[in-house]
């Protein structure tokens, strides 16, 4: 579309042809100009924005936590002889701790055979471990040699796993119980279809029961034996959270004397101070910055859609969640919606007697505005910022239509004037 000239201004514009050539334009070069400033401007102030957003995630990420983290625990003397779980809700003191032995599981291996594929023989296994049923293994001629008999027991529902074992002179069955203990022991009777179920030949070498011991014994399945302080202990399991309440205990070494002591405490309740603290600084922030940039003097004035995010934001922690408010919890709002501070008595009466609850709440809220906050920095804000850059882009080239029509128009005026005509109409 041709520039429209008013040749009452520019007398030479009805005679020159360049003004039929000229590229069209909306407005002028100042115009133009003072768009590109407020787009500059607006995509500036999302990327602020998003940096703030970015901040506050961190913060809610932070917020997320277990009461664990609220009880502290020391060990001297262990190394690495036990591990400890500590509940919130577990009584402080000292323990003293003494690990004699640790559990084990029951080993059993085969005579040796000259390789996997080696018959074994044929027959039934009948293999009981522990209280469990007995597990009835029907070994055919297709399933016996050593390494189908490996995959039958396996496959089976007896409670111990089989594999192969290389030794010098060849290779032997090697079967251990799933689970620790004098409780699970391992024990395989059998009918052995040569007529034999005691001797060293066919699916009796296998045998293990009573005084029939064909298979040799590894390591026996025995409990472990420690103590707490007066207390003996004699488990299946390496692990324990029964002898001292909301305590799980996981012993590792053995030969730990009682002089070993475990130290119960209440943990620094300024941690959670402090990450509560971060979440409404980096709320603020935010809070503070939308309100900047959608009141009437805001460059981002006439944006719904960051008023509808500053709607959304300072609805959130209005909400309960788990039955429990940020309020109940000892947070203080101000009437701007911005999280005044903290009420610190009721906070350290809720860590103290409502750990539990406040975790909780608190958990659920950072999922739920942590939620909408990906949602903010992922999605909504960088396609506003890529609305901007779009409408920037077109300003630019409206910018380069309207300098080349001022261009054009004071070079023929200025020919014009003296006369001359200009080269460029040549």
């Amino acid at each position: 579309m041709a520039v429209s000239i008013d040749s009452s201004t520019f007398p030479f514009a009805s005679v020159s042809p360049i003004f039929t050539s000229l590229p069209a334009s909306s407005g002028s070069l100042a115009d133009t100009q003072s768009q590109q400033d407020g787009f500059t401007s607006k995509i500036s102030s999302l990327g602020k924005l998003v940096g703030l957003f970015e901040t506050l995630q961190d913060s809610i990420t932070a917020l997320t936590s277990t009461d664990s983290e609220f009880k502290d625990f020391s060990l001297s003397n262990f190394d690495d002889a036990l591990s400890i779980s500590v509940d919130s809700s577990a009584t402080n003191g000292d323990y003293h701790i003494g690990i004699e032995r640790l559990a084990s599981n029951h080993i059993l291996q085969s005579k040796t055979f000259s390789d996997k594929d080696a018959i074994v023989g044929t027959g039934s296994l009948y293999i009981k471990v522990g209280s469990a049923d007995t597990e009835v293994i029907e070994i055919n001629s297709s399933q016996n040699t050593l390494t189908r008999i490996k995959d039958a027991i396996n496959n089976s529902s007896a409670d111990l796993t089989a594999g192969l074992l290389e030794q010098g002179n060849g290779i032997g069955l090697i079967l251990t119980s799933s689970n620790s203990g004098q409780d699970n022991k391992i024990a395989i009777n059998m009918v052995d279809t040569d007529g034999n179920n005691y001797d060293l030949l066919g699916l009796s070498s296998l045998s293990f029961k009573d005084l029939i011991t064909n298979l040799e014994q590894t390591k026996d399945g025995i409990n472990a034996l420690y103590s707490v302080d007066d207390a003996v202990q004699n488990t299946n399991s390496n692990s324990d959270s029964s002898i001292i309440d909301n305590v799980s205990l996981t012993l590792n070494d053995a030969g730990v004397s009682t002089s070993n002591t475990l130290t119960i405490e209440d943990a620094n309740q300024d941690i959670l101070i402090d990450k509560l603290n971060n979440f409404i600084g980096a709320y603020n922030d935010v809070n503070n910055e939308l309100s900047s940039l959608t009141n009437s003097s805001g460059n981002l004035n006439d944006d719904v859609i960051l008023k509808a995010i500053k709607t959304e934001l300072n609805d959130t922690p209005g909400y309960t969640y788990n039955d429990t408010s940020l309020r109940d919890i000892g947070l203080k709002f101000d009437s701007n919606s911005n999280l005044a501070s903290l009420d610190i008595n009721t906070l350290n009466y809720n860590i103290d007697n409502e750990l539990s609850t406040i975790t909780e709440a608190l958990n659920a809220f950072s999922t739920s505005i942590g939620t909408k906050v990906t949602s903010y920095t992922d999605t909504l804000l960088p396609a506003r910022e890529t609305e901007f850059q779009t409408d920037l882009t077109e300003t630019k080239i409206e910018e380069v239509k309207n300098t080349k029509v001022q261009r054009a128009i004071y070079a023929y005026t200025k020919t014009s004037l003296l006369g001359l005509q200009s080269p460029i109409f040549r």
